[in-house]
């Protein structure tokens, strides 16, 4: 679900559907008749076709171009359903430019449902759609890039990689001396800092870095401190209730008011931190203003929407951009009233951004952001008819409508229609397809029938639990990469039926069958089934 920073654009679609395009690293912010057992697995799947020059190789093969043509190898990861992927493929890989960019490269795309691709997702620590790697020829990470970025940003953050001697971790170094280079903090602003691994980067180093990098890269790079400072905001403001953050956290928030004046300094700084702006006035919100009449936030807050206004208006900027700058007003006015209807001019104000979106909205791809933007907002404005139609409509003309009937679900659940809810999510689970895909959405089905109130539908869990694993047996990279986060997750949504006997004799089958397995998958079986 995830994607976009990944985590901030990310956060808006974890809100909007059980499956999330966000990893491991992403802050929290994810009785119908018997199923039947789960359709055959597509042999050809629809692929997700980014456009660009890719070179039809799999990641082993690019490393052995790159050593022989002495290049770097661009490998991008995900999936055609997620939606900051679709972004990507309409504001950068359709690009002629990104042809050009790619010269210096081996440009590799590997979308999550292709062979063994989560077992390549493992080896090289990447779990989030979508997430652009720039490796060398012997598999060194010099950077990691989230893809919530345009073609220029993309430029400048290639631009200071482009030779092997630079890195991000060669730039990290640098930072901790205190001695940055401007390419250092370009190449630092813009990397997915909450993509990093988290055996070398933990949560109080990112933040603390993050920290650092704003007050030592120089002043004439306002751009990319607005862009550490959107980063190290979202973050931290996320991250604000764990007592393990509680240092970090207060830091940040000591110099809270600042960063932000930073972002909403002018036009470029606004447009480079425009996740923020978008997508965490809410959190922000209630991680500096528990006082929503303080003078203080009322002060901030007219900037914010002052930064929001010029996005909705900024020429060029795409579609689901500017829609997303509508967000802020319905965040803000939640913070001052957390329960009732949002006021008429408001909600028309959305109603008509939405259409006026969907209007403009000309390719697939950014029809994709576009209608996931646009029904969250009018979710969050009480237009859920509005939203469901919409839904209905793209999920009738989508490649992919697993995605917009989970989303229709979701929907439902909020209106308390839980019989409705039930059946938009078994729709979406039978309409999946794809490796890791179809995974996902049977994983999505379990957690949204464990969790509903009352006893377990024991029968329709024990059927899609049988029905996962089957499929999960089947994939050589079935317990790897999201695929095993997959399994966890049905682990541990599972684990109220433990006693249960038919359940008791599942797990035990199953335990046999992961004994057939290699050692190192036969070991990952075991662990994400129950004790």
């Amino acid at each position: 679900m995830r994607d976009g920073r990944a985590l901030l654009r990310g956060s808006l679609v974890v809100a909007l559907v059980l499956a999330s395009a966000c990893g491991k690293r992403a802050p929290a912010g994810e009785e119908l008749p018997r199923a039947t057992s789960a359709a055959p697995l597509a042999t050809n799947p629809a692929p997700h076709a980014p456009g660009g020059p890719w070179a039809d190789l799999t990641p082993d093969r690019a490393f052995a171009r790159a050593r022989a043509e002495g290049k770097l190898v661009f490998l991008y990861w995900g999936a055609a359903w997620c939606p900051p992927c679709n972004d990507l493929k309409a504001e950068v890989f359709s690009k002629p430019r990104f042809a050009e960019l790619m010269r210096d490269f081996v440009p590799v795309h590997l979308d999550g449902d292709t062979e063994d691709a989560q077992r390549a997702g493992e080896a090289l620590s990447v779990s989030t759609y979508p997430t652009i790697l720039v490796l060398g020829p012997e598999r060194e990470e010099l950077l990691r890039l989230n893809g919530s970025l345009d073609i220029d940003e993309l430029d400048r953050a290639l631009g200071a990689v482009r030779g092997k001697a630079q890195s991000f971790r060669a730039a990290a170094a640098r930072l901790d001396e205190g001695k940055p280079s401007a390419e250092d903090c370009s190449t630092l602003a813009h990397a997915a800092w909450e993509l990093l691994p988290e055996e070398t980067w933990s949560r109080p180093r990112i933040l603390a870095a993050l920290r650092k990098a704003i007050e030592v890269c120089p002043d004439t790079m306002n751009r990319e401190r607005a862009l550490l400072a959107g980063t190290l905001l979202g973050l931290a403001a996320a991250y604000r209730r764990d007592p393990a953050l509680a240092e970090e956290t207060r830091a940040a928030q000591a110099s809270a008011v600042s960063y932000l004046d930073l972002v909403f300094s002018n036009a470029e700084t606004t447009w480079a931190a425009r996740a923020l702006v978008n997508h965490r006035a809410e959190a922000l919100a209630a991680w500096l203003a528990a006082d929503p009449k303080d003078a203080a936030y009322l002060s901030w807050k007219a900037k914010w929407l002052a930064a929001a206004a010029s996005l909705r208006s900024r020429e060029g900027a795409p579609v689901d951009v500017r829609l997303a700058a509508v967000a802020p007003s319905i965040d803000f006015f939640r913070h001052e009233n957390p329960s009732g209807p949002v006021p008429e001019p408001l909600q028309a104000d959305v109603l008509a951004a939405a259409a006026r979106a969907e209007r403009e909205a000309k390719t697939p791809e950014e029809r994709y952001s576009v209608i996931s933007t646009a029904s969250y907002l009018l979710r969050r404005v009480g237009a859920h008819d509005e939203a469901r139609s919409m839904l209905k409509a793209e999920a009738e003309r989508s490649d992919t409508p697993h995605y917009w009937y989970s989303m229709i679900s979701a929907l439902e659940q909020e209106l308390g229609r839980i019989e409705e809810a039930r059946a938009f999510s078994q729709k979406a689970r039978e309409g999946a397809g794809g490796r890791a895909t179809r995974l996902q959405w049977i994983a999505n089905d379990i957690l949204f029938h464990a969790k509903l109130e009352g006893p377990p539908p024991r029968a329709y869990l024990l059927a899609q639990a049988e029905a996962f694993y089957e499929l999960a047996f089947s994939l050589p990279d079935g317990f790897q990469g999201r695929n095993r986060t997959r399994a966890e997750q049905v682990r541990s949504a599972l684990a109220a039926l433990e006693s249960d006997p038919d359940f008791v004799k599942l797990v035990s089958r199953l335990r046999d069958r992961c004994a057939s397995l290699p050692a190192d998958a036969a070991d990952r079986c075991r662990a994400c089934l129950l004790r």
